[in-house]
């Protein structure tokens, strides 16, 4: 006769650890996917808005230029690059002050942006500001800026 034994609580509370375990890791593995998934959507939009904000620029739709631009910085709010773009938008359309703004915005979050470094030092000359100018231009000269460099040994003793 076979006699059969009833499995002991920790066996169940075991078996029923390990099952929920394996959900568990169906679960993690299907949100880590989702997740990549939206941060890929995004990354996606943000290229999408930024290159189209480039191109409306190229043919001097600014405004448009301008919502494109702003809708990749809602996605992705420190992005050097997206600052730089929308300062020249704001430059073109004559907006120093929010140029200037959004250069100096490039600058702290990659302090080494040589474009919005010279960029800045064009503002600042355009403002009179010879101080501000000579050190924006040396510093876009020291990181490369051949154009800086001519700036800074015409203007700056």
């Amino acid at each position: 006769k076979i006699r059969q034994t009833k499995p002991s609580k920790i066996f169940l509370i075991l078996l029923l650890l390990k099952l929920i375990n394996r959900q568990m890791k169906k679960i993690t593995l299907i949100l880590f996917l989702l997740l990549n998934f939206i941060v890929y959507s995004q990354d996606k939009k943000y290229l999408t808005d930024r290159n189209e904000a480039i191109n409306l620029i190229m043919i001097k739709e600014y405004d448009k230029a301008l919502v494109k631009i702003n809708s990749s910085l809602k996605l992705k709010e420190n992005e050097a690059d997206s600052y730089y773009i929308r300062g020249n938008i704001f430059q073109a359309k004559n907006l120093l002050e929010k140029a200037k703004t959004d250069y100096l915005k490039a600058i702290k979050l990659n302090p080494n942006h040589r474009d919005a470094m010279a960029k800045c030092a064009i503002i600042y000359g355009m403002q009179k500001d010879m101080s501000n100018f000579c050190y924006y231009a040396k510093k876009a000269c020291s990181l490369g800026s051949s154009e800086a460099c001519d700036m800074t040994k015409r203007f700056c003793n």
